[in-house]
Formats: structure tokens, sequence, C-alpha cells
């Protein structure tokens, strides 16, 4: 097999959404290109063009989407641009279903998998805002399940060098290998090549802004 070319630069995606008008929370993805270093507002309309419709489809009205930020870490960490949205969730109250809107400190997990072994080879993203169907105080139902799995596999397929218009890819940034504070380096880049949803629910409350992955 042929040595993939180096990586040329490595973005931040920050999603910025506001829950119940209260509370802000925020995802984070890394992304990264081999042949060249397009500039960070086109990295943010290509998220809001090609993967935003799959997100704010899944999450109810509740949830305001405020921007996306996009940095670009490496090579020239200056570059950073903030692309406003200012749209609700568009996913219906599913009628006919007992339902509940799930509150911002409950989430579902993606967890992002690399070919590099353990924790420095994984990242996770908190997905929060869907209606919770016949919830059992544990567990979310599949239909949740189903809706999560729809967004994670739009975000890894969008994220793949022939089907990305800037050749850009899904990646696991791992400070400890790629530096905590600039400079930083392209050895924390870890391809992501699987991912899982968490069935149980999880909580937000550990969590700190912009630590999605």
């Amino acid at each position: 097999m042929a040595t993939p070319p180096p990586v040329q630069s490595v973005y931040r995606l920050v999603l910025n959404q506001i829950y119940a008008d209260t509370v802000q929370v925020a995802n984070t993805l890394h992304v990264f290109s081999r042949g060249f270093t397009p500039p960070v507002e086109t990295v943010g309309q290509d998220f809001i063009t090609n993967v935003f419709p799959t997100w704010r489809g899944g999450v109810g009205s509740i949830v305001f989407f405020s921007s996306i930020l996009v940095e670009q870490f490496i090579p020239d960490i200056t570059q950073r641009a903030i692309v406003n949205i200012g749209l609700q969730g568009s996913s219906p109250y599913p009628v006919g279903t007992p339902a509940i809107e799930q509150p911002v400190v409950l989430a579902m997990v993606i967890t992002w998998r690399s070919s590099f072994p353990g924790r420095r080879g994984r990242g996770r993203m908190y997905h929060t805002g869907q209606w919770i169907h016949l919830s059992d105080g544990l567990k979310f139902h599949q239909t949740n399940l189903n809706t999560c799995e729809s967004l994670a596999s739009t975000i890894r397929n969008h994220y793949q060098p022939l089907n990305n218009p800037n050749a850009l890819e899904l990646c696991v940034f791992s400070r400890s290998m790629g530096g905590r504070v600039p400079p930083y380096t392209t050895a924390g880049v870890h391809p992501v090549v699987a991912h899982t949803v968490q069935r149980y629910y999880a909580t937000m409350g550990s969590r700190r802004l912009g630590h999605g992955l």
C-alpha cells in the first residue's frame, strides 16, 4: 500500500448552539487536508451546506444554532472565521408517539475511532436536543439512535477525500501528541476509521466548551 501524502492543514470546527435560550452548547470536529489549504470560510460554508441540514433536522426547535467557528491551527493559527447561522432545530414533534424534549444535560455520544490505540486515538462528540421516544429512564430509544447514527454517518461520509470538495478528512486530534499550545504539529492527527453511538444516557456536566473531540 502506498504511503499517503503528508498532512498539509488541520482545522477545528466548533458548532455553537443555545438550548432553551439559556444554555450554550458547543460541539467540536477536527478535519484535515493532505493536498492543499482551503480558506477557513470555505471550510465553514462546506459544513453548513453538506452536514448542517442533517444535524438541524435531528433536533427540536428548542435548540438555536448560532454559528460555526472555524480555526486553522496548522499551518497558520491566525486563520479564523465565524460563519453565522441563526436557525432553530427543525425536527417536528413525533405525532402519535409519547415523547419529551431531551434536556440539555443529557446527550447522545458519538465516539470517533482511529487506528491509533488507546484514548489518544479516540474522540467524542455530544449530541443533544432530540425528542426522547418511549424513554425507560436509562437508554435512548432506537429512533434516537437511528437519528444520531444518521448524523455520524453523514459527517464521516462527507469528510472523505473523494466526497469532499476540499478533500477534507475527519480526524481525532491528540493534544498530548500534537501539542497543547502553539506551534501544533501533525503528529496529533489520527484519521477516523470507525464510529459508535452510545445507547445509554450521557451527562454533559463535566464538559467544557470547545472540547467535543
